[in-house]
């Protein structure tokens, strides 16, 4: 079950209000506007619909919807590579992340109601896979291992990896 995905871009830039390093509920350095839409715009014409847009500390959390009862969503958010120490390989390029939540493949509710997430948690991640695969743009697409500790990419993963079988939402 592929959960996240990383790339480096150009494309995506602070807005204004991201860019103002005074705004105590943004994280200096950190911006994800741009992306979160480019996001909305490809999940709608892929006839996935977001339910809510909620900006946070750390990028946006786009909760889509669907027919589970749980909340299946997508974080977005820039990686600060000058705080974690990773060399961007790209001028003037940002890596940039986005994480399906949950990352589990079934949660609990009440202590005692285990609910099976899995395919849909894997159905969005192949529409994310499709979706940053898909654009030129968007260099160095991969999937992130869930261990992994560093922000930069395995070289065994840097070749497109296809992501785990996914279907339709």
């Amino acid at each position: 079950m592929d959960t996240g995905f990383r790339f480096w871009t150009d494309i995506f830039k602070p807005t204004p209000e991201e860019a103002d390093e005074d705004d105590p509920e943004i994280n200096p350095g950190v911006y994800a506007r741009e992306l979160a839409d480019f996001m909305i715009r490809k999940l709608g014409e892929k006839g996935v619909s977001v339910r809510h847009q909620i900006v946070e500390d750390w990028g946006h959390w786009l909760e889509v919807e669907h027919e589970g009862d749980f909340s299946l969503a997508l974080s977005c958010s820039s990686i600060d590579q000058f705080g974690s120490g990773a060399e961007p390989d790209y001028a003037d390029e940002r890596e940039h992340g986005i994480y399906v939540s949950p990352r589990t493949p079934f949660i609990r509710k009440w202590f005692f109601k285990k609910i099976e997430v899995e395919e849909g948690v894997a159905r969005l991640g192949g529409l994310v896979w499709e979706i940053l695969t898909a654009e030129s743009a968007l260099k160095d697409v991969y999937v992130e291992e869930r261990d992994q500790k560093s922000i930069d990419p395995p070289e065994d993963i840097l070749l497109r990896r296809e992501p785990e079988e996914a279907g339709s939402l």
